[in-house]
């Protein structure tokens, strides 16, 4: 590959933003940035470079959100099967056909569901 600038160069390195072959005469190091181009580039691998540092701290500061979303299935799952069962046996002693019993029997139906969804959430 030849230098995008002099045609006749053997490139010897590429820009780190946009990839053009550059001889020595035309290749720019810093220590931070690595190799660019132009200033235009340089500018823009700061620019990129500080929104990475700016991505990185909110995925840390938002980690243990994501984290604790899991505890809130397995209580949510809990509550559900907990009120369920309630609802249930209030239905049962009424019979079977008591509208108390069928919630019940559905939220508790949902609530293993949930609890199920949460173990497999947990093993990823």
């Amino acid at each position: 590959m030849n230098c995008f600038h002099h045609e006749d160069h053997v490139a010897v390195a590429n820009c780190r933003r946009c990839s053009k072959g550059l001889c020595k005469d035309c290749s720019c190091f810093d220590e931070e940035y690595g190799i660019f181009c132009s200033d235009g580039c340089f500018e823009k691998l700061k620019q990129i470079d500080h929104l990475n540092s700016i991505a990185i701290e909110a995925y840390k500061r938002n980690q243990s959100v994501f984290l604790n979303a899991g505890k809130l299935y397995w209580l949510t799952a809990l509550f559900m099967i907990a009120l369920g069962f309630l609802l249930f046996n209030s239905g049962w002693q009424e019979g079977w056909a008591s509208d108390l019993y069928k919630m019940g029997t559905v939220m508790m139906v949902f609530g293993i569901s949930l609890l199920i969804m949460s173990f497999r959430k947990t093993k990823k």
